[in-house]
């Protein structure tokens, strides 16, 4: 469905991104992991054709994303930004029929049918009770929620999120992996891009891991959580354990003292 073929992204002289080769099949959901400034917001933002690379290939269903009409990929992608965008006064339900133009067209009345799906995914997100609130009251945990409720009324084959629960509780953070959850079930390809490790072992089979701009590891979740590796890649020691209920790997920090900070 998605593969990266020898991507260099770079801003200026300085390179994000070098030697990627990834490859993600229909229907797979893959959490995207690392630490701050590795490269993972531009890895999605060059997969949805937002950054264009210095070198390699993007191919999304074998066409190449640079060349894709855009309509065609606003009907193959749909992406959830980590930072909301500062958005005109427009009703939430308005800001979720955006990712209806996809279908209808941006210069047709949203149908009966575009509005059915709009509110059908606000309610999933857990966000009906703000469809007539305007965009720029809403606080940033209800904004994250009515854009995810876009994305997916965007009805698109492959979704891709940049830390969609990062402003929301976690009661509503662990809901959103369950929403993504029922998605993946219906055959959806979901690329997501995660600090909360443990959150996203929950449910994601396979973890990429990206130190700076390379991959650092891609491979089954359970063999991502080792001592060594965890280290390694955020600077600072873990506990692992095994979850007590769902039985899959999960990773502490350790407390340091200030003689032993994390390395950055």
């Amino acid at each position: 469905m998605i593969t990266i073929q020898n991507l260099c992204v770079g801003f200026g002289r300085r390179l994000v991104l070098e030697g990627i080769h990834l490859h993600v099949a229909r229907g797979e959901w893959i959490a995207v992991v690392g630490k701050n400034g590795c490269g993972k917001t531009t890895l999605l933002r060059t997969i949805c054709a937002l950054t264009r690379p210095q070198a390699g290939t993007v191919l999304v269903a074998g066409t190449c994303v640079q060349r894709m009409a855009a309509l065609t990929r606003a009907r193959t992608l749909a992406m959830v930004p980590q930072r909301p965008p500062t958005l005109p006064p427009l009703t939430a339900l308005d800001v979720v029929l955006l990712g209806r133009f996809a279908h209808s067209g941006p210069f047709r009345a949203p149908s009966r049918h575009d509005r059915a799906v709009a509110e059908s995914c606000l309610a999933e997100t857990g966000a009906a009770r703000l469809a007539h609130r305007l965009a720029p009251t809403l606080s940033a945990g209800e904004l994250s929620r009515v854009l995810l409720a876009q994305a997916l009324a965007q009805e698109t084959p492959i979704l891709l999120l940049d830390e969609p629960a990062a402003h929301l509780d976690p009661s509503w953070a662990i809901t959103v992996l369950g929403i993504l959850a029922k998605r993946h079930q219906k055959g959806q390809t979901i690329v997501l891009v995660a600090h909360d490790i443990n959150g996203a072992a929950l449910y994601c089979p396979r973890f990429v891991a990206l130190d700076r701009g390379r991959v650092a590891y891609d491979g089954p979740t359970r063999d991502f959580f080792t001592a060594n590796r965890l280290r390694d890649l955020y600077g600072t020691p873990f506990h692992l354990l095994r979850h007590p209920v769902a039985d899959v790997p999960q990773a502490l920090p350790l407390p340091v003292s200030a003689d032993h900070a994390p390395v950055h």
